[in-house]
């Protein structure tokens, strides 16, 4: 399992994209709070817009 922990982006508006390994992803509390606007998230295969 893959865990980003509670807050860990918070505030990186200069952070464009995060790749993540396949497999399980936990994704904790406010980690992209604040972030940047344009924000992709790739785990694995797929790819998600932050909003």
């Amino acid at each position: 399992m893959i865990e980003i922990g509670d807050w860990t982006f918070q505030y990186c508006k200069e952070l464009s994209s995060v790749v993540v390994g396949s497999g399980e992803v936990e994704v904790g509390q406010g980690v992209f709070y604040e972030g940047a606007e344009d924000m992709v998230v790739t785990i694995g295969e797929e790819s998600y817009k932050v909003m």
